[in-house]
């Protein structure tokens, strides 16, 4: 029977009293890839396993060709599917779905035993400086930061350790049958999920969404920006830029990262 490979992060609270007998002043809900960190974790890590799996079969000719030779048409068939999702020809949750395919049979305890290193190495030099003092600061003024992404919830757990171990966190959740994973996820996987979810955590605490803020980078979070009385767009695009300036958001450009911060 398959099941997650992981427990879950800090979800939606059971009780209000669990961030204390009072509600927080407000909730700030921000999306990870692109708004939080500069660039997408996950295709990062899939190439970053894909060249530890390469290095580790030095030597053995067939074996890295047959590694190739299984990656090489998946890469190629995900670049088809992002190019017609670019052409509105499918959903950024299918995209997503399909990306997650690709770890089946993955070994469990090598993929968890790889991730810390490189969520350290990798990806907390790609926080971006303001983002993360914009978390800090609504921490400190009584808002507690919650990201919802559709990124694996292992490793950006291992990031957000290094901002902040209290900001909590609801992510997607890799499934494992006999020690390697099936290729499919239990969590959030499109712009909808993470606003079902955003309702359901502030109502759980009993805060306003007026009261709330959402940060994102991407389109696909309109309903999770509209559903909050204070909406920010980071480094947007196209579709969300017209919109931000229709709606009269915020607009945040935070500047590329050129070293790691998370830690004074």
């Amino acid at each position: 029977m398959a099941r997650p490979a992981s427990k879950p992060s800090k979800s939606v609270p059971a009780n209000p009293e669990v961030l204390g007998p009072r509600a927080p002043k407000g909730l700030v809900f921000l999306d990870f890839d692109n708004t939080i960190i500069h660039g997408d974790a996950g295709p990062l890590f899939g190439w970053y396993l894909f060249r530890w799996r390469r290095h580790e079969l030095v030597g053995h000719f067939w074996a890295r060709m047959r590694l190739w030779g299984r990656y090489i048409p998946f890469l190629s068939w995900m670049g088809l599917q992002a190019g017609l999702y670019k052409l509105h020809a499918r959903r950024r949750s299918a995209i997503i779905r399909a990306s997650y395919k690709g770890l089946r049979g993955v070994d469990a305890r090598q993929f968890y035993g790889l991730m810390e290193d490189f969520a350290r190495e990798a990806i907390v030099p790609r926080l971006y400086p303001e983002m993360v003092q914009v978390m800090r600061d609504h921490q400190a003024a009584g808002r507690p930061c919650v990201v919802i992404t559709t990124g694996m919830e292992p490793l950006v757990r291992k990031v957000l350790d290094h901002v902040d171990p209290d900001i909590a966190l609801i992510g997607c959740r890799l499934r494992e049958r006999n020690d390697r994973l099936t290729g499919r996820v239990v969590g959030p996987l499109f712009g909808v999920d993470k606003a079902n979810i955003l309702d359901a955590y502030a109502r759980a605490l009993g805060v306003p969404l007026a009261d709330c803020w959402a940060y994102s980078d991407h389109y696909s979070d309109k309903h999770m920006l509209e559903a909050v009385g204070h909406a920010v767009a980071v480094h947007p695009r196209g579709r969300l830029t017209r919109l931000a300036r229709k709606r009269g958001w915020d607009i945040l450009k935070p500047k590329r990262p050129e070293q790691g911060v998370g830690q004074d």
